[in-house]
């Protein structure tokens, strides 16, 4: 249990740090993210959405894949089940 309570804060201070890294990427002017590689613009506003994107889903997830496995696999093996001789 306390293994799993670990693995939990440490998914949640990724996702806090993923969020925080994509959202000043949205946020702050191309120039002032000018780094020792120049990268398109667009570059680093994909980038950014897909990071937000990240946190989003690694905190939802789970329960994201629990609502799936109840809403669409289950039925489908309720039917098997009934189906089959």
């Amino acid at each position: 249990m306390k293994r799993n309570i670990t693995l939990w804060v440490i998914q949640g201070l990724l996702a806090a740090l993923f969020l925080f890294a994509g959202s000043m990427k949205l946020v702050l002017p191309i120039e002032a993210m000018a780094g020792p590689v120049s990268l398109p613009g667009w570059f680093l506003r994909f980038i950014g959405v897909a990071e937000v994107a990240g946190a989003i889903g690694s905190d939802t997830g789970p329960a994201m894949a629990s609502m799936g496995r109840t809403s669409f696999i289950e039925p489908a093996n309720r039917n098997r089940a009934a189906s089959s001789p």
